[in-house]
């Protein structure tokens, strides 16, 4: 076998020469046909062409693709955690410090039974309505969807929180068994301390209230017909419970306070008084206070309800 070294620097392929009987190597030598060793010679040109430069590369591009495989493979066969899904938060949070004041409209009632009256006389019921004002202050605090606070309030006639009846002459009343005679009610302004829970949807707030109504001041007047004061009843303070609902609605928002506005409806019931009365001079009563509460009293009994629009302003806490 011959080596020609300036063809080192091909890589050629083996190949027959026809025409001479002898091929060249895979390194670039060439073979005689004749020598005994072409047996050898081939399968050593062979192997030298498998692997010579060409399967190196290969091998080399095989190992860096099993590197770059392996490398993934411990990323790709990890079991990710699914993901945590927070809950929604909701649209605006109702907590905070508010305070409101509403303007509507308010119907009061009141039931009157006269004791010792000769003839008796019936017992009866009268009602006045009027502009209402009211107002409130109080804290709520919102969890998820459910709202649950706490409120202090008061509501007022702006015409007075007076209801009067007119006798008609009937010997059973109502009021006197004289025509002309006017009984009337007065009563001041109840203070209002409960709860509120409420529902909240976006920017609507669905709620209900209620709580003892406490302090309402209840005085009661007759009158003779010529229009002077006939007896007052002992004023006292009524004392029983309120309980209403309402709707607002969230259409100012600021990071320091909210504007609401909405709608509110209240009853209160004050319970049932017996006031003693106290005579007038130029009345006709000789019996009253002071005296036994049986001598000439009357039994009252208040209930109240109010309808407001109200505009609430909602502080919003700096630590929620």
């Amino acid at each position: 076998m011959r080596c020609d070294p300036s063809l080192r620097a091909f890589p050629l392929p083996p190949t027959r020469d026809s025409a001479c009987g002898e091929r060249w190597s895979a390194d670039r030598c060439w073979l005689s046909q004749d020598s005994n060793s072409r047996g050898e010679n081939e399968h050593y040109s062979i192997l030298n062409f498998v692997w010579g430069v060409p399967m190196k590369k290969i091998i080399g591009i095989a190992a860096i693709a099993t590197l770059i495989g392996t490398s993934a493979w411990p990323a790709d066969m990890a079991v990710k955690a699914p993901p945590v899904v927070a809950a929604a938060a909701p649209a605006n949070d109702w907590t905070g410090i508010y305070g409101d004041v509403g303007l509507g409209w308010q119907n009061d009632r009141f039931d009157w039974t006269d004791t010792n009256f000769v003839p008796p006389i019936v017992p009866f019921s009268m009602s006045s309505g009027t502009a209402s004002i009211t107002g409130h202050a109080g804290y709520q605090q919102q969890f998820n969807w459910l709202v649950v606070g706490g409120e202090i309030g008061t509501f007022q006639s702006m015409k007075g929180n007076t209801t009067s009846l007119v006798s008609n002459g009937v010997a059973t009343g109502p009021c006197n068994n004289l025509a002309g005679y006017t009984c009337q009610v007065a009563i001041d302004y109840p203070i209002l301390a409960g709860g509120k829970l409420g529902v909240d949807w976006g920017n609507w707030l669905v709620y209900g209230v209620g709580g003892a109504a406490l302090n309402a001041n209840v005085t009661s007047k007759a009158y003779l017909p010529s229009g002077v004061l006939s007896d007052i009843g002992v004023p006292q303070s009524a004392h029983g419970w309120y309980a209403g609902g309402g709707l607002d609605y969230l259409f100012y928002k600021t990071n320091l306070f909210d504007l609401i506005g909405g709608v509110e409806y209240e009853h209160v019931s004050l319970g049932t008084l017996t006031q003693c009365t106290v005579p007038q001079p130029g009345s006709a009563i000789v019996t009253g206070c002071p005296g036994t509460i049986a001598a000439d009293s009357r039994i009252i009994s208040a209930r109240e309800d109010a309808v407001w629009a109200k505009l609430t302003v909602k502080f919003n806490p700096f630590f929620h």
